[in-house]
C-alpha cells in the first residue's frame, strides 16, 4: 500500500490530466506482473559477489562498490557506486585483465534489454549521483 499510496496512480499533483490518465490506463492494461512493478520497483544489485541478488528499495542498498538495476515499468535506471564509477573512468574494462569488471558492467545492460515490457521503457544510467538515485528509490 505504501508504494500504490505514492505512485502516478494516486498522486496527480505536478501531472497533467493527461499524464494520469495514461498511467492509470497502462495500469489497466498490464498482467498483474506487470503492474506490481508499475506499483512497487524492482531493484537488482550487481557486484563481484556472485549473481545479481533483489535489494531493498532503500538508500541502504547504495554501496560504493555495487552497481544497482532499477526497473519502474516506465524507466530503467542503472546505478554505479562511486567505486565503479572510479574504476570504470580509469578505463579497467578495456584491460585485458579485468574482463570480469568488463563482464559486472554489462550484465545489468544486459538484463534491461530483456525486460517484461511490451512498451520502451526511458533508459537511464546514472554514475555515483546518490541524491537523484534517491529521489526514484524513495518516489
Amino acid at each position: 500500500m505504501f508504494h500504490f499510496r505514492r505512485s502516478h496512480f494516486m498522486q496527480v499533483f505536478n501531472n497533467s490530466p493527461d499524464e494520469t490518465v495514461y498511467y492509470r490506463n497502462k495500469l489497466f492494461r498490464e498482467d498483474v506482473s506487470q503492474s506490481l512493478v508499475m506499483i512497487q520497483p524492482i531493484l537488482y544489485s550487481y557486484s563481484f559477489d556472485g549473481p545479481p541478488v533483489p535489494a531493498l528499495l532503500d538508500s541502504n542498498s547504495i554501496k560504493p562498490d555495487k552497481i544497482l538495476l532499477l526497473d519502474t515499468f516506465f524507466h530503467i535506471l542503472i546505478y554505479h557506486g562511486e567505486t565503479i564509477d572510479a574504476w570504470k573512468k580509469q578505463g579497467f574494462q578495456d584491460n585485458p585483465g579485468y574482463e570480469s569488471f568488463k563482464q559486472l558492467l554489462q550484465a545489468p545492460v544486459d538484463d534491461a534489454q530483456v525486460c517484461g515490457c511490451y512498451d520502451t521503457p526511458l533508459f537511464i544510467t546514472k554514475h555515483a549521483i546518490l541524491w537523484s538515485f534517491n529521489l526514484f528509490l524513495l518516489r
